[in-house]
């Protein structure tokens, strides 16, 4: 059985057919062990502003001072971004959620977090960005 991929893909669109996943890198669909931001263990550090793609899984230390984390522009279906507080620092030096043109949880305002030791999970519903709190 052949497998229909999207023909006009944005990089790091996933696209799931019945256990198997791809996302697309912009050339090619490359095959994902899962769909869980969490399963490649590839978290990055951030310190200051950052553009932030789908499938991110985020450290972001605001000791050094606030910044902004921007949502990605023209987000599809399912886009996920994750965000943990590196430094439990986020009610001090506030973290910003740049909401990009896109609402969040319908609101088109960004999102200023100000309270310590989270991690926020970031899901693009297809209308909004939805944010859930641990």
């Amino acid at each position: 059985m052949a497998i229909a991929f999207p023909s006009t893909p944005s990089v790091n669109d996933i696209f799931s057919s019945g256990a198997k996943s791809w996302v697309w890198t912009g050339t090619v669909w490359a095959s994902r062990v899962s769909t869980n931001p969490w399963a490649s263990g590839v978290w990055i550090s951030k310190t200051s502003a950052y553009n932030a793609v789908s499938m991110d899984s985020i450290f972001a230390d605001t000791a050094g001072g606030p910044f902004t984390i921007t949502l990605p522009a023209s987000p599809s279906f399912g886009n996920t971004i994750i965000i943990a507080d590196k430094s439990a620092t986020w009610a001090t030096n506030n973290l910003t959620i740049g909401r990009n043109g896109a609402t969040i949880e319908g609101s088109a305002s960004d999102l200023v977090v100000d309270s310590n030791s989270h991690i926020l999970t970031i899901i693009y519903n297809g209308v909004t960005w939805r944010v859930y709190i641990q």
